[in-house]
């Protein structure tokens, strides 16, 4: 069976600080509840630490591994062909076999890459150490994506913008499900968009 992820939820909020997030958690939780294999994957933004401690301390917290190799190369200057490889398998590895072997090559090439893996916690990033199935939730890409496609969007009154991101993850779903009998072409969402706002704008 294929399987897929799906954007369970999205917030407007006016800024990403403690209290959004709080407020994010509290509502994700009242909604969707505390389930079974459940975990949180972030960019390590202390504020979703604080909150999903509160309100969801009993669910594991890991780390995107995007971001963890975002910082990788931002730290450590060399060897970043080898390492990318190196490292990518290393979080994905399926057994501690694999996993040390793995590490031990990275410890070869940069020890002090090997330092910063071990500091941040094996368990944050590691496939195989981790005490659920990460095989789907290795990434925080869902959500960056829906950032990226959103950018220019946010700029839009509150209701077209609302408008804008119900129409987003209708086309998303559809697109997952392979039913395109009623998808509406892109160009047509956004001049329906356009029409709404030159309407706002003359009244």
């Amino acid at each position: 069976m294929q399987q897929v992820q799906y954007c369970l939820a999205y917030a407007m909020v006016d800024s990403e600080n403690d209290a959004s997030w709080k407020w994010v958690f509290e509502q994700f939780k009242q909604a969707y509840g505390e389930r079974t294999s459940m975990c949180v994957v972030s960019d390590r933004n202390e504020s979703i630490l604080k909150a999903t401690s509160i309100s969801y301390p009993g669910v594991p917290h890991y780390s995107c591994v995007w971001h963890i190799w975002t910082n990788i190369r931002a730290k450590f200057k060399k060897g970043h062909l080898q390492l990318n490889e190196l490292y990518f398998a290393t979080a994905g590895s399926y057994t501690l076999d694999e996993f040390n072997e793995m590490m031990s090559k990275i410890e070869e090439i940069y020890p002090r890459v090997k330092s910063y893996l071990y500091d941040i916690g094996y368990h944050r990033w590691s496939r195989v150490h981790a005490t659920v199935n990460r095989t789907w939730t290795m990434t925080s890409n869902i959500a960056e994506s829906l950032n990226a496609v959103t950018k220019e969007a946010r700029e839009l009154p509150i209701f077209d913008l609302l408008e804008y991101m119900r129409t987003l993850l209708e086309r998303w779903r559809e697109v997952i499900e392979g039913k395109w009998y009623f998808h509406i072409p892109w160009v047509q969402i956004q001049q329906r968009i356009g029409e709404k706002q030159y309407i706002i704008s003359e009244t």
